[in-house]
């Protein structure tokens, strides 16, 4: 069973606990069933700068470029960093989708590199929004202002 306890048998049923799991997949090796299977690949920014340097006709033709997201870029943010350098070094319009729950300095790393920033509020009231996500949103309002701000400062379209 699971070291963090996020899979535990009650009355010979197996309970899966979302919030336990530490994402380690060690569970997966485990399983007698084959029920559970790891989905996705680790990658390097080479082989991910690969694949997205086949569809720069598509880019260039739509006026399109690359984003990046999905649960959250931010949290790997040196990956996100070689990311977005190697695209910009392509010529792609490059956009970061996030949530904005980081420190400010972690976008500071990587403003030169990025175009667009999509920004994904999910309350601007803070007892709505820590009711709905478990988290307080006033480092995610205060990098939002920040971010405004850069991009005025910045003359950036991209507001």
């Amino acid at each position: 069973m699971c070291a963090q306890g996020a899979q535990l048998l009650v009355d010979s049923q197996r309970v899966y606990q979302r919030n336990l799991c530490q994402q380690c997949l060690k569970c997966v090796g485990e399983c007698f069933s084959g029920a559970l299977v790891a989905a996705g690949r680790e990658n390097t920014s080479e082989e991910v700068v690969a694949e997205i340097e086949r569809d720069k006709d598509y880019y260039r033709h739509s006026g399109g470029g690359v984003t990046f997201s999905g649960g959250e870029p931010m949290l790997q943010r040196e990956f996100l960093k070689e990311m977005l350098v190697q695209s910009k070094a392509l010529g792609f319009h490059c956009a970061v989708d996030t949530a904005g729950n980081v420190p400010w300095e972690w976008f500071e790393q990587i403003l030169a590199d990025t175009d667009l920033f999509l920004y994904d509020i999910k309350a601007f009231d803070a007892e709505i929004h820590h009711k709905a996500t478990g988290v307080n949103n006033k480092r995610i309002l205060e990098n939002l202002v920040r971010l405004d701000a850069t991009a005025s400062r910045c003359g950036s379209a991209s507001r």
